[in-house]
């Protein structure tokens, strides 16, 4: 597989599946989505690693307006969904070293942290959150 097909490959796209039928969240995640494309945009190692950290900085505003939205709609999952976030922030800053050491490693990477945030946290943890 020649390197435009593995980028092509390792793309995340939004799905309507991954809608919570929260605008605030739902579009918070897809900003997140668009902030892991335009790292698979980029190749230029500098750019890998400003626009990793911008996504890392957006994530952890998202987490940080999640678990308001969770506090406010008395979710009693909070604790657990908040443990939850903290270890998608640690992975995501151990990729961010990682990747500083060794920038043609970033879409890999990016691609496990989002597909498991995305298959793992958006479709079983994050639907559990009451709608508002």
């Amino acid at each position: 597989m020649n390197k435009a097909n593995i980028e092509k490959a390792l793309k995340i796209e939004w799905n309507d599946e991954y809608s919570l039928g929260d605008p605030i969240i739902d579009k918070q995640h897809r900003t997140i989505i668009e902030y892991s494309k335009l790292v698979f945009e980029t190749t230029e190692p500098k750019e890998v690693v400003r626009r990793v950290l911008d996504l890392y900085v957006y994530t952890r505003k998202h987490f940080s307006s999640e678990e308001q939205i969770m506090r406010e709609r008395k979710f009693n999952l909070l604790s657990k969904h908040r443990e939850q976030h903290n270890a998608i922030i640690t992975r995501l800053s151990e990729c961010m070293e990682e990747i500083k050491i060794n920038p043609e490693k970033a879409h890999k990477l990016l691609h496990e942290v989002m597909s498991e945030w995305i298959i793992k946290h958006i479709l079983t943890e994050d639907m559990k959150i009451p709608k508002p």
